[in-house]
């Protein structure tokens, strides 16, 4: 075996690197350790070191791991490091397995070391019978393509040199050169699933084909390539569908195929609402759009709610949803920061020659100022537009084809017998109409509209 060579086709290593060696006394960690100090000049590496975790969950056994592994680096002149933690006890405490426990542990312990004693990268010795047994496990469990690209030769400051090693020329090179290496009887217990599917599964795919492992590195090679063409046309579906107003955040899904949908939401949940969705949640999001069924909304978590209106497909809060505000409206200015809006009010002797947008006149014998409020709508609420026929709001939010995330946000002028108003939208009945005498004036303003209103009048 040419060890040099392993270590220059994987690119991972440079010269003056330091590099910290995740130690467990088995054959692969220890071949990793012994090749990196035989070809440590070669490599002109600035220094390198070695953790052990102890597990603490085969009583004398892990004891014995533990002392293997400090003698094997004082013979090396390896700094070692070791850690003892209780993985059984924090498996409960976490409710994982002890797998995945064990897993959080090791690579917690040494970001820690490699942190505090100056070791550039972590070197773990995960080989190619890795690869293919993890590859196995994560569709046997149902993964995407992202699952598929099996464990990363980089990670961070983690390297991964020895993925494409077999493990036969790994034992092969120890037993030639007289190494030995501790064996973990928990590794032949087929009670863990890696376990089964490296004593069952694997042998089965050796019969039918002795080169598997290249095979399997070939499906994960062209899932990558796939994977990343995708990333690419779902980059470009970001740029052109997805957008954010007032109303939410929201994808235009006119025209996109289930898995352009299913490909977009699943990146804008996570890279924008730090959400991972599943086969499932994707599944019923694809539903809810083919089934079209407008106001038909699904809980992706305790934060976000998407929410189908028409031909958009919303992202909000569930508090987005059904709020019930309700703001007084005084004599002179009203500020409402949380819908970025100011209402001013006045009192009008004559009708004015003209008025402005969002602006509304409303009869002051007709009026009940004490009630008067700016506020969200509610549940049987009515409307009189001008020029109109008496309707339920959300039968008349209908007809205008709002979104109902658009509607819950919809700030109406109203006091306790009608809606005289609903602001950006349109005045009822009787408002803004010449030839009574005296008015109450209403003007909103969105937060930039305010700004330079208030600025002209400071000029005047």
């Amino acid at each position: 075996m040419d060890i040099r060579k392993i270590f220059d086709d994987s690119g991972l290593i440079n010269p003056g690197d330091s590099l910290l060696v995740a130690l467990s006394g088995g054959k692969d960690s220890v071949f990793l350790l012994q090749a990196l100090v035989k070809v440590s000049r070669e490599l002109a590496l600035q220094k390198i070191g070695a953790v052990h975790v102890n597990h603490k969950l085969r009583g004398a056994e892990s004891d014995g791991d533990e002392a293997f592994c400090r003698s094997l680096c004082a013979s090396l002149r390896v700094p070692f490091y070791s850690e003892r933690v209780n993985v059984k006890y924090l498996a409960l405490l976490w409710k994982l397995s002890l797998e995945e426990t064990g897993r959080k542990v090791r690579y917690a312990v040494l970001s820690r070391i490699a942190e505090r004693s100056g070791y550039d990268k972590i070197v773990t010795a995960h080989t190619l019978d890795d690869q293919a047994e993890t590859l196995l496990f994560r569709l046997a469990k149902g993964c995407g393509l992202e699952g598929v690209a099996g464990i990363r030769e980089m990670r961070g400051k983690i390297i991964r040199p020895l993925l494409t090693t077999e493990t036969e020329a790994i034992v092969a090179w120890l037993e030639e050169n007289g190494i030995s290496y501790r064996t973990d009887q928990t590794n032949t217990m087929t009670t863990f699933e890696r376990n089964l599917i490296r004593h069952e599964a694997l042998p089965v795919l050796r019969k039918i084909n002795p080169r598997y492992r290249e095979a399997l590195l070939r499906f994960r090679s062209i899932a990558t390539e796939s994977s990343s063409l995708l990333d690419e046309y779902t980059e470009i579906l970001l740029k052109e569908r997805f957008k954010a107003e007032e109303s939410g955040y929201f994808i235009d899904i006119r025209g996109l195929s289930p898995a352009a949908l299913k490909m977009l939401v699943k990146k804008i949940a996570r890279d924008s609402f730090g959400m991972t969705l599943s086969w499932k949640d994707l599944s019923l999001i694809d539903e809810m759009v083919r089934r079209g069924v407008s106001g038909k909304r699904l809980a992706l978590s305790r934060d976000w709610v998407v929410h189908l209106n028409y031909d958009r497909l919303f992202f909000k809060p569930p508090e987005g949803f059904f709020s019930l505000d309700a703001f007084e409206i005084k004599p002179g200015r009203n500020e409402i920061p949380s819908y970025n809006l100011t209402i001013e009010m006045s009192v009008v002797g004559e009708y004015p020659y003209q008025v402005g947008e969002n602006e509304y006149l409303i009869p002051e014998s007709l009026c009940h100022k004490e009630s008067l409020c700016a506020r969200t709508r509610r549940r049987g609420d009515f409307f009189i537009p001008a020029g109109g026929k008496r309707k339920k709001m959300k039968k008349y939010l209908n007809d205008l084809k709002i979104p109902r995330v658009a509607r819950d946000n919809l700030i109406m002028i109203a006091d306790k017998e009608r809606i005289w108003a609903i602001v950006g939208i349109c005045e009822g009945e009787g408002v803004n109409e010449p030839g009574r005498e005296r008015y109450i004036r209403i003007k909103a303003f969105r937060d930039e509209e305010s700004r330079t209103e208030t600025q002209r009048t400071r000029e005047k």
